[in-house]
């Protein structure tokens, strides 16, 4: 979902068509609403991940933005994500690098930001392209936020999709353009809250450090691929968890999926080779979904040094390490903002006073 446009009037057809990069697509139907799935911030985090790796240091910062990212909020099932770069309209930088990936180059508004849309069809994601600094982005990530925290407007919000969604629109846009007013007058209530006329909510630069970390991770390891068959003790009896292992790619794996794997991994389940391929993800969990994990860090950490990890390539120690001291500055940066210590802060800093190497010298 895209701020209001200072033009609260309906695109034309003509309008449309000029800003559309290919053809112009009727819509001729109602909009589908789907119930909140849990899926979507995990679809945001796969993504998001792809559009770093893909970018590199073009990507400047990545937000989960729209109704798919506010929990309890009923949504069409597309992924809304903002790209900040350097220069929007400056598309060699990135439109290439993102086709690699899946997404296609749909709108370009030079008169509306320079704002760009790219496309992508499975998962279905829109991808908002921004400059840096540009106050869009800031107003995307303010109405995203306030939702999240007020639940009147939230409902106001999810009443008014209901009341649009059953009428037939012509484009998807002239739904978007019905929600202006709405959006607009929930917006105010969001940006004077802050004692400001244009918010600059922007999610912390330690959150885009943590997602870049976490990227170059996965980089690191990814020459170890999924063997066809993990070794494992013939008496353990653990074939249903290497199936579950197998059921999904690495990114989509939960902690129910990895069963008992992380405790027994280079013992009985796996050698250093299938370690270093789950690696990635089991890291990433410690941060997405530690409330579910079956042990805390300083066990996994402990499966690193029984691994003997500080002798593994250097840009291998150097992502555990950057991804380590990435998520550290976040969780303390949370904890600035506030004011409480949380239980994974707590944790990690008691796992890293037993093992302070883990974290870069300085």
């Amino acid at each position: 979902m895209a701020g209001p446009r200072r033009n609260p009037q309906p695109h034309s057809e003509e309008k449309l068509a000029a800003i559309t990069v290919g053809p112009l697509v009727p819509l001729d139907r109602k909009i589908a609403l789907e119930p909140p799935d849990p899926r979507w911030p995990q679809q945001y985090d796969v993504e998001a991940i792809k559009v770093c790796a893909a970018l590199g240091e073009v990507a400047l910062a990545v937000h989960h933005v729209g109704s798919t990212s506010v929990p309890g909020l009923s949504a069409k099932p597309v992924i809304d994500m903002v790209l900040v770069v350097k220069v929007s309209e400056d598309e060699a930088a990135y439109v290439r690098a993102l086709a690699a990936v899946g997404y296609v180059l749909r709108i370009r508004e030079p008169d509306w930001f320079e704002h760009r849309l790219l496309k992508k069809i499975e998962p279905a994601v829109n991808l908002h392209v921004f400059s840096a600094g540009c106050v869009e982005v800031s107003r995307m990530v303010a109405f995203r936020d306030w939702l999240r925290t007020h639940e009147p407007d939230r409902l106001l919000y999810e009443q008014t999709k209901h009341v649009l969604a059953v009428q037939e629109w012509r484009y998807m846009q002239h739904y978007a353009d019905a929600k202006t007013t709405v959006v607009k007058e929930i917006l105010a209530r969001a940006t004077a809250s802050q004692g400001q006329e244009e918010t600059v909510a922007v999610d912390d630069d330690r959150t885009e450090k943590l997602r870049r970390a976490t990227m170059t991770l996965y980089r690191a390891f990814h020459d170890y691929p999924l063997r066809k068959k993990i070794e494992s003790c013939p008496h353990c009896k653990l074939e249903s968890t290497e199936e579950s292992l197998k059921a999904k790619s690495l990114q989509h794996l939960t902690w129910a999926d990895f069963g008992v794997f992380p405790s027994k991994a280079m013992t009985t389940f796996g050698d250093e080779f299938d370690f270093k391929h789950f690696l990635p993800r089991i890291l990433e969990l410690h941060v997405l979904d530690s409330e579910n994990s079956p042990h805390d860090v300083s066990f996994s950490f402990a499966k690193l040094q029984y691994a003997n990890w500080t002798l593994w390539p250097d840009f291998e120690v150097a992502a555990v390490r950057g991804f380590i001291h990435a998520w550290f500055r976040e969780l303390q940066a949370r904890e600035q903002h506030t004011g409480d210590e949380s239980i994974d802060l707590e944790e990690l800093r008691s796992a890293l006073a037993e093992a302070p190497w883990f974290l870069p010298a300085g």
